[in-house]
């Protein structure tokens, strides 16, 4: 919170859209402000888990089984860059989950009543 309130607007608010990482830092220190747990901790306690995303998490914050590696042109394996911006960035998640995820969006979009997202959240 200190380095944003160093940083200047580019533009009026409501001026033009701009995807902005600095918004999702702002989402997750709101958060835990309300909530009292990391943006990682709340979305492993609020979403991941009791969607059943069991190899979904930050780096750094969870103990992933099932982590992927990242490959050069040739084939070979990439160093992975240590992770930043959080909740801005730094999840993972492996297809599967990602599967869930999207079964969980479809069935609260069609009425379901017993997922972790209530159809009037979804629409």
């Amino acid at each position: 919170m200190n380095y944003l309130t160093r940083e200047t607007l580019g533009y009026k608010p409501g001026l033009v859209y701009h995807y902005s990482n600095v918004g999702y830092c702002l989402l997750g220190h709101m958060i835990r402000e309300v909530s009292g747990q990391d943006y990682p901790v709340y979305l492993q306690n609020h979403l991941l888990r009791p969607a059943g995303l069991t190899n979904s998490g930050f780096v750094g914050y969870d103990t992933l089984q099932d982590e992927g590696l990242g490959y050069a042109a040739d084939g070979s394996v990439v160093e992975r860059l240590p992770r930043r911006n959080i909740p801005a960035g730094g999840m993972d998640s492996t297809i599967d989950d990602m599967l869930a995820l999207a079964q969980e969006f479809l069935a609260a979009y069609h009425g379901t009543m017993d997922g972790v997202l209530s159809p009037r959240t979804m629409r």
